[in-house]
């Protein structure tokens, strides 16, 4: 009996790094599940400028976090929020006047002058054209951002 309690200890001392694995995966899929890209917010002003927010799956980075704006007759200029982050569950913009504000869920996470967020980028791949959807800006977004 007194043999058998040394290997009960070693046994326990090399299963930790396993166990502390299988936690994180663990995490990882309760943190970001369904594993799939969306359109989080779309909003359009009572002037016509609109905001688009999308976070689009990339695997083990998880999520890829972006929003368009634009003017009325203009283009939809992409800009950065996130990568690498974790799902987005709620999102919401609201736009003030010329200032625009982005939250993930309580918390604010961009402030911005919807002047500058829609003037024509110097990239031309940072842009789309204005008749696109929320879905088709979204399709874009992932395209690129999976590869």
């Amino acid at each position: 009996m007194i043999m058998k309690r040394p290997k009960i200890i070693l046994f326990s001392l090399l299963a930790i790094p396993f166990i502390c694995i299988a936690c994180l995966f663990v995490l990882f899929a309760v943190c970001n599940f369904p594993f799939n890209s969306n359109v989080l917010a779309d909003i359009v002003a009572p002037n016509g400028d609109q905001v688009c927010v999308v976070q689009t799956f990339k695997g083990a980075e998880p999520y890829q976090v972006s929003y368009y704006a634009r003017r009325p007759d203009g283009p939809w200029v992409w800009h950065y929020l996130a990568h690498q982050d974790d799902r987005w569950r709620a999102c919401r913009v609201e736009i003030i006047g010329d200032t625009m504000k982005i939250y993930r869920g309580s918390v604010l996470r961009k402030t911005a002058s919807l002047n500058d967020v829609t003037l024509p980028p110097n990239d031309l791949r940072e842009q789309l054209p204005g008749n696109y959807t929320a879905m088709q800006i979204l399709s874009n977004h992932s395209v690129y951002f999976r590869r």
